[in-house]
């Protein structure tokens, strides 16, 4: 099991709040990993993640948005601090030099691992029902 010694930090970052340039390396990739820093820097405009929060206010329309946003944006970091964490205990195996860990955490190899997405409209749908009643939480799983 991975230490949470080394966590890195998530920054979620977007054009709109001029965190990130509209054409910079983040553009339709879900985050970048600064090692150096040990921050990934999520993408809030990756469609993946905006069509997911859209997707699961829709089914729970009477949440407010911005606490789906923060909801979505949690999991969804969780899963980037998750990957980040388990290459990082690939270090020192031959099999792993640094090119091969740096291609490990690229931005594609992010987005690669922010892609399945169904155990996270679960854990979402299992939260939101926690917060705003059964009843809610039903409906969203009528849904799907």
């Amino acid at each position: 099991m991975t230490s949470r010694v080394n966590e890195p930090k998530v920054e979620w970052v977007t054009v709109q709040k001029g965190s990130r340039a509209a054409d910079d390396d983040l553009e339709d990739r879900a985050a970048r990993y600064d090692a150096r820093q040990n921050v990934i820097y999520a993408n809030a405009d990756f469609r993946v993640f905006t069509d997911f929060a859209n997707e699961v206010c829709h089914r729970y329309s009477g949440a407010p948005a911005a606490e789906v946003k923060n909801l979505v944006e949690e999991w969804f970091a969780q899963q980037l601090m998750e990957a980040v964490m388990g290459v990082q205990t690939l270090k020192g195996s031959p099999q792993w030099d640094l090119t091969t860990l740096d291609a490990a955490v690229s931005p594609e190899a992010l987005t690669t691992a922010v892609m399945p997405r169904y155990n996270t409209m679960r854990q979402i749908t299992r939260a939101l029902g926690a917060r705003f009643g059964a009843a809610s939480a039903e409906a969203a799983n009528a849904s799907t």
